[in-house]
């Protein structure tokens, strides 16, 4: 008789959740919403599902979202971040691995939501890859378009400024302002030398 409850292990409890199986989501078996049950997708056309992948959890994104091109090009990035790190400071703590990880997922992140941008729904193709088109509906049912920014270029920004002040914060990335500061002061090294 398990078969027709979720199953699924309670944290409030420890025990089996007793909802019906496949509980709020479009399947009569399963898990429920609330334990990882699946609907049957979002509706065409629908941008969320792929906004909401980027927000999934790093560990999330790495092993169900992204294939194993991307997965190794993720890899890649971090390990170039961890190099750098060890050859400027030496070993690397575990809360610098985890965040290094974190910018090589965002990277990936951004990669993705790019190749998405040129594949996305035709319904929501505006003929523009940063502008999504939606079709909406009169009360009398007539069809019209209505035109907005894509929803993935303020994830893309968000994701890029973290991953510019996470670098800064490491000390992997210095800010222009510090660039410029350094530049002036060699600068003026080496004005002081010349005279």
């Amino acid at each position: 008789m398990s078969h027709d409850i979720c199953g699924a292990e309670a944290k409030s409890t420890g025990e089996p959740c007793q909802r019906p199986a496949g509980w709020g989501t479009d399947n009569s078996s399963g898990r429920c919403k609330f334990h990882g049950g699946a609907s049957s997708g979002a509706p065409k056309g629908n941008t969320n599902s792929v906004s909401h992948g980027l927000y999934a959890q790093e560990n999330n994104f790495y092993q169900n979202v992204i294939g194993d091109n991307l997965r190794a090009l993720c890899d890649e990035i971090f390990q170039d971040y961890a190099t750098q790190y060890r050859e400027t400071y030496g070993d690397i703590p575990t809360g610098h691995q985890a965040r290094l990880f974190q910018i090589a997922v965002n990277q990936v992140k951004v990669i993705y939501s790019d190749n998405w941008l040129e594949s996305k729904p035709d319904d929501l193709d505006s003929g523009h890859p940063l502008v999504d088109q939606e079709t909406k509906y009169t009360e009398d049912g007539k069809p019209y378009h209505e035109y907005k920014e894509s929803v993935l270029i303020g994830t893309q920004q968000k994701l890029r400024r973290e991953d510019r002040q996470w670098l800064k914060d490491l000390g992997l990335l210095e800010d222009p302002e510090s660039q410029k500061a350094e530049a002036t002061e060699s600068l003026a090294v080496v004005l002081s030398d010349d005279s």
